[in-house]
């Protein structure tokens, strides 16, 4: 099929279907930060890289300079004459595996509980979740620390100091209304006169 010139011809072309929801991977081993292995597909086989993007929506993965494309940039305002730029393309998950920091090679890895009957607490998030286990060496191998979007950011004059987010200034007290009298007289006188309006 021949390029389309006419306006609106982009519509007509089918766009690349995303994984159903029905395939979606439920549970990850794998996650942003991690250092991984690329052990299939048609480039950079045997590469080891690390992941900068986890697209759960394709169950893909972003590995850092590999599976290198480029992509033309239509003209704008910092470009106006457009330009041509080297990027990531997603990877599929089945095509890497994680690499151990004990060995520093690939290897397969399990979910398990660290010990019968108890889940684990994950310091980060929280959240009781397995922890993931290499059977080659039989070790534990920990989840790496989520990027903080913000940290490379300056703090700005609307920015609220940390000190002033953690300061304790409110004490709850259940024998004592939240709200002055004056306040909850006037709901109080609110609620009888919506009442006697839809008494007829």
């Amino acid at each position: 099929m021949g390029a389309l010139k006419f306006k609106g011809a982009n519509m007509l072309i089918p766009k690349r279907p995303k994984i159903a929801e029905k395939d979606r991977i439920k549970t990850w081993k794998i996650f942003e930060g991690d250092t991984v292995k690329i052990t299939g597909g048609r480039k950079d086989v045997n590469k080891t890289g690390k992941v900068i993007s986890v697209l759960k929506n394709l169950n893909a993965v972003i590995v850092e300079d590999c599976n290198m494309v480029t992509k033309h940039i239509k003209p704008n305002p910092e470009s106006p004459k457009g330009s041509i730029i080297r990027k990531e393309a997603h990877i599929s998950v089945t095509n890497v595996q994680l690499v151990d920091p004990a060995t520093g090679n690939a290897t397969k890895t399990m979910l398990i509980r660290p010990r019968p009957g108890r889940q684990y607490m994950d310091p980060i998030t929280g959240r009781h979740e397995f922890q993931r286990y290499s059977p080659s060496t039989g070790s534990l191998i920990p989840k790496p620390t989520p990027r903080d979007p913000f940290a490379s950011k300056d703090i700005g004059p609307l920015d609220t100091a940390k000190d002033v987010v953690e300061a304790h200034t409110f004490a709850p007290n259940i024998t004592e209304c939240p709200f002055p009298n004056s306040f909850m007289n006037e709901l109080e006188r609110m609620r009888r006169k919506n009442k006697e309006s839809h008494a007829f």
